[in-house]
């Protein structure tokens, strides 16, 4: 029969501390952490197409991957977006989105379909903000 000796459980108890650690690091990390990219503040212009129905909005910011729109209007969770995103020099930049996120002054958008024009925009942010 297996006796634990003073080291083994010591050795047991260091293990479950740095288990537990990381874990703690894990889930406790901010939302901001956890972003594949960082977020920039910005106010475009966008049309926005749900549901048959066409909208005008403003962002709140943008990332690589999605896009906070503020709207007075409700939207389904999962609803796909067609986007059109009014950049400078009178360009604009078509995406497609999916509602992942309502709050009450807007929505969180999910890019599923991005192109370069957006991703130029998006690096020309984060630029200025070094």
């Amino acid at each position: 029969m297996f006796e634990p000796t003073l080291t083994s459980v010591i050795s047991l108890g260091v293990v479950f501390i740095l288990v537990f650690t990381i874990f703690m690091l894990i889930i406790f990390r901010s939302k901001e952490d956890r972003r594949i990219s960082k977020r920039v503040e910005v106010n475009c212009n966008v049309k926005f197409r749900a549901n048959g129905t066409n909208y005008s909005a403003k962002t709140q910011d943008i990332s690589l991957t999605g896009l906070s729109i503020e709207t007075a209007h409700q939207l389904d969770l999962d609803a796909i977006l067609d986007i059109v995103i009014e950049l400078p020099d009178n360009k604009t930049s078509t995406v497609k989105g999916k509602v992942v996120r309502t709050i009450e002054h807007g929505i969180g958008v999910n890019i599923i379909e991005n192109n370069s024009d957006y991703m130029r925009y998006y690096k020309y942010l984060l630029s200025k903000q070094k």
